[in-house]
């Protein structure tokens, strides 16, 4: 059985990446959700942005989900040790990320998965980020709302705003070509938590929170309660 770890944090991309590894293997079966949770907001390989609602997500995919928090003071120790205890209380034999274009990310989450004798499976890697975006939404139909904005050109409007339309992605696409970031929010410009998948079974969510602005040009949305439609 090729058991898979797949690292997640409920946003779009490493819920794409579990798409994906579910596609190529034709089943969710063996698949176990990891998911880091720290108190810390500013963690080099994860976003922990309403993290404690991932739960909900495992719930409608019928996955186990293996949680692990950290301080994140030592944050690639502390996340080899959860993938080393993940790996051996689920006997896993790959690590599936959704890292598009990060080096930085990709390096440390190889040498962890070579580390623990795991086979990294990053299916979104040196992806066109344009074509992702769009493949998504427009394709696999998922929508998520925008739990972080961090990038010049995205204004308060997008914290809390819903992408699941062609004409959401085309704006934000444009956006980020005006102003030079990832269109897929690679390196942190911004966060997401997906709110309807294929996954899900028809099932879709619906989320009540607050808005959190700062005067430095950035924000949070904090989910404060899910319904599950």
């Amino acid at each position: 059985m090729d058991k898979a770890l797949v690292l997640y944090t409920g946003g779009k991309d490493s819920h794409t990446a579990l798409i994906k590894w579910v596609e190529k293997k034709g089943s969710k079966k063996d698949v176990i959700l990891l998911n880091i949770r720290s108190l810390r907001e500013d963690l080099m390989l994860f976003h922990t942005i309403n993290s404690r609602w991932v739960d909900i997500h495992a719930q409608l995919m019928n996955m186990p989900i293996y949680t692990k928090e950290i301080s994140g003071e030592d944050e690639k120790r502390e996340f080899s040790d959860a993938v080393k205890e993940a790996k051996e209380m689920f006997d896993a034999k790959y690590l599936v990320s959704g890292v598009v274009a990060s080096s930085f990310q990709k390096k440390i989450l190889d040498d962890i998965a070579s580390r623990h004798g795991l086979i990294h499976y990053a299916p979104l890697w040196q992806m066109d980020q344009e074509s992702l975006l769009r493949e998504e939404v427009e394709k696999l139909k998922i929508s998520f709302i925008i739990v972080a904005a961090q990038a010049m050109g995205l204004d308060e409007r997008w914290v809390g705003r819903i992408i699941s339309s062609k004409e959401d992605v085309d704006e934000l696409i444009r956006l980020s070509k005006k102003y030079m970031f990832s269109p897929v929010g690679e390196g942190g410009e911004y966060e997401s938590f997906v709110i309807s998948s294929p996954l899900f079974e028809g099932r879709k969510i619906d989320v009540r929170g607050r808005k959190i602005w700062f005067k430095a040009g950035w924000g949070y949305y904090y989910i404060d309660e899910i319904k599950i439609l």
